[in-house]
């Protein structure tokens, strides 16, 4: 009966009829107000609304609780931080049921997991944040580190993931420094070479010893010139390829993910604000040395759209990575 009515008074009744007829038995409860604005009321009116159009084939009791974990993000909000591991375990039993029914059909799902836990799947924001959160490692895992060093980040699309803090590699700065040792090697060995040729003009002609020493010195120095120029030649193209606007979005891309999986794997990452699809946001934040070295924000729909695009050109890339090791298998066969 106390399912089926919002009538206050029949607690009273239910306590007084537990502790009558059920000696030792303690039966109590508390009724506290509730601060929800104007902005909540009308969200939890839309999302009840949506979720009662998934109502179909859910009992009773599992509308009940799909409900109460509606209210319970709007009326508890300590409770509504990201818990990775309940939500973990939602996405594991999501994909349980894909494996065993063998279907993607909603309903098979629902009513699979309903009749294995005794309860619905309450798949709610934290359980699609913790599933793309997982997408994403499994795609740039550390592991694959190996797999991926030849991959062109240029290719990634994150143009929806804007950081406010990020650590560019700087790769510029130690062939710079290589060029200047360069310059400063060839400035050396030119004032060799030019004060060899000086004294070759002090030696008498017919000093042909000591002639064809300093020449032989002046060709080592133009040797080493030529070695030099041919170095300095290389690191310049080197620059170049840095400073291009390929590199500098691979760069850039490689950045932000090296940001964001370091970010997972020390766990500085959270779910904020998730009372709504729409407002939900990640916040991804590393820190090394006491220094902050990336910090973005992140809508749960954004970081969707990010990882579907992505998956599908990482996927594009590791077939033809696969097909290289086959070809290089019957090659040596």
């Amino acid at each position: 009966m106390l399912k089926e009515t919002n009538n206050i008074n029949l607690l009273d009744k239910l306590k007084n009829t537990i502790i009558t007829d059920y000696p030792g038995y303690q039966f109590d409860y508390e009724i506290t107000s509730v601060d929800i604005n104007k902005s909540e009321r009308r969200e939890i009116a839309h999302n009840l609304l949506a979720t009662y159009n998934h109502f179909d084939d859910l009992n009773n009791r599992n509308k009940l609780l799909v409900i109460d974990n509606i209210l319970t993000t709007y009326l508890r909000k300590e409770e509504m931080t990201f818990n990775a591991l309940a939500s973990a375990q939602s996405a594991l039993m999501i994909m349980q049921a894909i494996h065993k029914t063998k279907s993607l059909d909603k309903n098979v799902i629902d009513n699979f997991i309903s009749d294995t836990y005794g309860m619905p799947i309450i798949i709610n924001q934290n359980v699609l944040g913790m599933s793309l959160i997982s997408v994403f490692e499994s795609s740039f895992a550390y592991g694959k580190d190996n797999l991926l060093k030849e991959m062109d980040y240029s290719m990634f699309d994150f143009d929806k993931i804007k950081p406010t803090v990020i650590n560019l590699s700087n790769l510029m700065a130690p062939i710079n420094d290589q060029v200047a040792a360069v310059d400063k090697q060839l400035s050396s060995i030119m004032e060799k070479k030019k004060n060899l040729l000086i004294n070759k003009s002090k030696v008498s002609s017919d000093n042909l010893k000591a002639i064809s020493s300093i020449d032989k010195n002046v060709n080592s120095c133009d040797e080493i010139i030529n070695e030099l120029n041919n170095t300095k030649i290389e690191l310049n193209k080197k620059l170049a390829y840095l400073g291009s606007a390929s590199f500098q979005k691979h760069d850039y891309n490689k950045a932000i993910v090296d940001g964001i999986r370091n970010s997972i794997s020390h766990a500085h990452h959270e779910l904020n604000d998730s009372t709504t699809l729409g407002t939900c946001e990640f916040e991804f934040h590393d820190i090394y040395e006491g220094v902050t070295t990336f910090d973005v924000k992140v809508s749960l729909e954004d970081f969707y759209d990010v990882l579907e695009t992505n998956t599908y050109i990482l996927g594009k890339y590791l077939d033809q990575e696969v097909e290289k090791y086959n070809l290089k298998l019957k090659v040596n066969n």
